[in-house]
């Protein structure tokens, strides 16, 4: 569990976390110490949050997003139009 923390995000017929979870965590960066965790994730483009335990939170969303090599600027949506695409 995170500490409290238990936003569930329903996709479908199924239900998830709406952040990793420590196992996750452990996994994915192979460390267990939270410290150690967190530095791995932020030098490798995850958003991470600390929570009042010193424990990293990412989303689930925000590791979908750089998994899938989205970085942070990426998401920004132009309001004006791309006038590159008119001939």
């Amino acid at each position: 569990m995170l500490d409290g923390i238990g936003a569930l995000v329903g996709i479908g017929n199924c239900m998830k976390l709406a952040y990793l979870t420590a196992e996750e965590l452990e996994g994915i960066t192979g460390y267990k110490t939270p410290r150690k965790q967190a530095v791995w994730l932020r030098k490798h483009g995850f958003t991470v949050f600390d929570n009042a335990k010193g424990r990293p939170i990412v989303s689930r969303s925000n590791f979908d997003l750089v998994s899938n090599g989205v970085g942070p600027l990426d998401c920004i949506i132009s309001h004006e139009p791309d006038f590159r695409t008119l001939h």
